[in-house]
């Protein structure tokens, strides 16, 4: 249901033959879908923000009450109805003779007179309703830019704050990620020196176990037959060592006192090179060992 304001709008606009339809550049057959699009074509203009310092406060109201007024059914109603009476009392002055119809315009003219200085004794007056209309539209143009001036400020304050946020969340993994090399770096240079100091540990127990060795070898065996052991292991002929040890052996057996004295001393070489083939051997081993250990660690 339209409110009085409304109404009265219509039927003023009609009694003055004020088209609102061609306000909007539409015909009386225009749908309510061609009103909105043809208000929002004329508001792009009429619009505070886009007219500037042409902005005409009454005009943008007109417009606003003209889209109302046609988009309700009842005040549509009245306003068709008296543009209807204005169309058909100017279609009967204009069969009146011209001496009755200047009669009538000037009836009209008083009755108009009439009402209006009646409207103006009652503090309303259509001036003055027109002042308030642009009044009212004046405020509500004023409070809808404000409203949508603190929503942009609230928008870009919102922004920044979001804008620093990230920027300061950049900085943190930056400087993450720099303490994560240098922590890296520095486990990597103690995981390698701590490797190095091993190996160098195991080296020098090599070498120390291999010095006792030597040492216990030597303090065990003659000077002589450590020499011709170790020219023995040199030329790798281990085997020929051993034949030449059997014939050596034969040969003494059949010497008498030499020869079994000759006996005793191969049999010692004997028992020594076995003893000292099974510590190769054993060495050896232990090598292989450590070395495939160094290498796993």
């Amino acid at each position: 249901m339209a409110d009085q304001d409304l109404l009265l709008f219509a039927r003023e606009s009609a009694s003055r033959s004020d088209d609102l339809y061609a306000l909007l550049s539409l015909d009386a057959t225009a749908t309510d879908q061609d009103v909105r699009r043809a208000f929002r074509k004329k508001a792009l203009t009429a619009h505070p923000d886009k007219a500037g310092d042409n902005y005409d406060p009454a005009l943008y109201e007109r417009l606003e009450r003209t889209r109302d007024v046609l988009l309700n059914p009842e005040a549509k109603e009245v306003y068709n109805n008296g543009m209807k009476a204005v169309l058909e009392k100017k279609r009967q002055r204009e069969q009146m003779g011209a001496k009755r119809r200047q009669l009538v315009e000037e009836l009209e003219r008083r009755e108009e007179e009439a009402k209006r200085q009646k409207t103006d004794g009652e503090g309303g007056g259509g001036r003055d309703k027109v002042r308030d209309m642009a009044a009212r539209g004046r405020r509500k143009m004023e409070e809808l830019r404000r409203k949508r001036e603190e929503a942009e400020e609230r928008e870009r304050a919102v922004r920044e704050r979001e804008e620093a946020e990230q920027q300061q969340q950049k900085q943190a993994e930056k400087a993450e990620e720099k303490d994560y090399d240098g922590e890296i770096a520095e486990l990597e240079r103690r995981l390698a020196e701590k490797q190095r100091l091993k190996a160098e540990k195991k080296k020098a127990k090599r070498k120390e176990e291999t010095k006792n060795e030597d040492q216990a070898t030597s303090s065990s065996l003659p000077s002589d037959t450590i020499r011709k052991e170790k020219d023995m292991a040199d030329r790798g002929d281990k085997v020929s060592a051993a034949t030449t040890t059997t014939t050596t052996t034969n040969a003494n057996s059949d010497a008498g006192p030499t020869g079994q004295l000759g006996n005793k001393f191969a049999s010692t070489m004997a028992r020594l090179r076995a003893a000292q083939a099974k510590k190769d051997e054993e060495k050896r081993r232990r090598e292989e060992k450590e070395a495939k250990a160094a290498a796993a660690s």
